[in-house]
Formats: C-alpha cells, sequence, structure tokens
C-alpha cells in the first residue's frame, strides 16, 4: 500500500485569517487587547488591497469608536486614505479621525497623578513597569496616533505657529518612545541575566513588543535624516538619531537577518509575528528604495528586495 506523501509545511508568509474575527461585544477597556485579532485581520485585508472592506470591518467592530484598537486602528486607515488623496476636506476629517483615536488612546492610559507629572516619575520604566498589559498598549496607541496626527497637522497647517505646535507633539512622541524601549531593554536584559541566554522576555507580547520595535525604530531613522544644522538644534533637546540602530530594530520586529550571507524566509511568521511587523517591513522598504534617492548610508537594496519579495507572497494583490 502507498504511503501518502508527507504534509508540507505552512509557508511563512501564509494568511492567517480566512474570515473576519468575531468581536465581542459589549466593549470592556480592560479586555480591550481581545482586539488585536480583528485589527490583524483588518490590516491584511488592508494591506490586500481591500481597502472599503477593511475600513467597513474596523467601523461596524466599533460603530461607536470606543475600542483602544478600532479607533486608533480606524484613524491610521484614513491617514493612508488620504495619502492617496489630497482633497483639503479628507485631510481635515482623517485629522479629525487620529485626534479622536488619541482621545481614547488617552483615556486607556494610566494616570500619573499631580506629583508624579511635577516630578517626571510619569516617564519612568518603574512607571511603565507598574502599568497593566492595556494601559501599556494604551502608551503605544498614544504615541501612535499623535505621530500620525502630527504629520497630518503639518502638511494641513498654514502657518508657523500650527507648525510649531505639531513639532512639540513630535517632541512628546519621541519622548514616549524613548521610555517605552527603555522599559522593553530593562526587561529583556533581565530575563537574560535570569536564564543565561540573549533570547527576548517571552512575557512581552509580539503586538507590543514590534510596536516598540516601529516607534523606536522610526524615531532613530527620522531624527538621523534631519539636515546638519537643524540636527544641532534638536540634539539640544536631548534627541539624536542613529540610523543603524533603527533600522535594526525594524528588521527585528520581521525577524530579518542582516548577515552578509543571509538569504531566504524570516525567522518570524505570520503566525507569530506582531501586529505592527507589516508596518516595519513597509518603514525598511521606503528606507531602502525611496529614501536610497537622498541618502546612501545604510542603505541594502539586497535586504529590500528580500523583504519585497516575501511581502509579495503574502499580500499578491
Amino acid at each position: 500500500m502507498a504511503s501518502s506523501p508527507p504534509a508540507q509545511p505552512t509557508p511563512s508568509w501564509a494568511p492567517v485569517y480566512t474570515s473576519p474575527p468575531t468581536v465581542k461585544h459589549p466593549y470592556t477597556p480592560s479586555e480591550a487587547l481581545g482586539d488585536l485579532q480583528g485589527v490583524c485581520y483588518a490590516l491584511e485585508t488592508f494591506l490586500n488591497s481591500q481597502m472599503l472592506e477593511s475600513e467597513a470591518y474596523c467601523h461596524q467592530s466599533d460603530v461607536g469608536k470606543e475600542r483602544l484598537y478600532f479607533a486608533t486602528g480606524y484613524g491610521l486607515i484614513q491617514l493612508a486614505a488620504d495619502d492617496a488623496d489630497d482633497d483639503a476636506q479628507d485631510l481635515l476629517s482623517a485629522i479629525n479621525h487620529t485626534k479622536h483615536g488619541n482621545h481614547i488612546a488617552s483615556q486607556h492610559r494610566k494616570k500619573a497623578g499631580f506629583l508624579g507629572t511635577l516630578m517626571g516619575s510619569a516617564s519612568s520604566t518603574a512607571f511603565i513597569r507598574s502599568m497593566t498589559d492595556v494601559e501599556r498598549h494604551a502608551e503605544l496607541t498614544y504615541a501612535e496616533s499623535l505621530f500620525e496626527k502630527a504629520l497630518l497637522g503639518i502638511v494641513y497647517s498654514g502657518d508657523w505657529l500650527a507648525f510649531i505646535k505639531e513639532a512639540l507633539n513630535m517632541r512628546t512622541v519621541f519622548g514616549v518612545y524613548r521610555h517605552l524601549g527603555a522599559y522593553l531593554d530593562e526587561a529583556d536584559a533581565a530575563y537574560a541575566a535570569s536564564v543565561s541566554t540573549s533570547t527576548p522576555d517571552p512575557s512581552i507580547d509580539p503586538h507590543f513588543r514590534s510596536g516598540v520595535y516601529l516607534g523606536v525604530g522610526l524615531c532613530n531613522v527620522i531624527l538621523s535624516l534631519i539636515p546638519g544644522k537643524l540636527a544641532t538644534l534638536v540634539e539640544l533637546f536631548g534627541y539624536k538619531g542613529d540610523r543603524a540602530y533603527g533600522l535594526k530594530l525594524l528588521m527585528r520586529a520581521g525577524g530579518w537577518d542582516d548577515g552578509e550571507h543571509a538569504t531566504g524566509d524570516p525567522s518570524t511568521s505570520t503566525q507569530t509575528e506582531g501586529v505592527r511587523r507589516a508596518l516595519c517591513d513597509m518603514a525598511l522598504l521606503i528606507f531602502h528604495l525611496v529614501v536610497s534617492s537622498y541618502t546612501g548610508a545604510g542603505v541594502d537594496i539586497r535586504i529590500a528586495t528580500r523583504i519585497l519579495e516575501w511581502n509579495l507572497k503574502r499580500f499578491p494583490n
């Protein structure tokens, strides 16, 4: 009797969802992370060129726009839609959606209290460590939505006063990401010391981790692209970009090896990735294939080719 052929391994780029995940109602803020599967599905759908379907799913899942991840995710969709449409009214609508998402994230954040804010402990790694998982994710989505709002505001603003206001918001974003990155580094270092290995702390979920990699990585790359004289001014406020480190973090989210002879698929599959992994891959492609027209430092077309080929298998449309 002929034996059946061995089962083929699942490709690392294979889609996770075949149908929309069910969203639990009514909504409870303490269960906000239960929406992550739905947001992963919405992002996959959006990147497969089903923008309207993705937008409709987000809207139907959170009609009142009160859920942490759906409210901020809906704002991100509006931001992406505005990039393809220069209409001023659509731009203003996108700003309002991201502003609302930022407000929802603020409601889910841990309150520091007057003394904590005054003494600066509200931004310490100890304060972040004292948060619940939902509060840490809220801190992350707060920075993301504020970043989106600032970008849209800079494009929309027609005067220097508005520009300066959004630039100050960007400073807040950089500060939040800096502290989240320090928290993640401390947690990984403590875990590595306890088990004598360089393995990242498994208690930190991949969705939060990919968000920190995205934020800290982008901040470092963006700051490293600022022209010389302006960069000197920014450094006076304590902000300096490390391009190599930023690119390394963006690659870490997807498990990409940057070794000289690295080939093939990444070590992180769609089954184990964080929700922001695809955005990290997009940021890398933009840097290596678009920003490379303005700077050559850190550009690696070989890595960009691997990332592009893998994502074209994942998102063929």
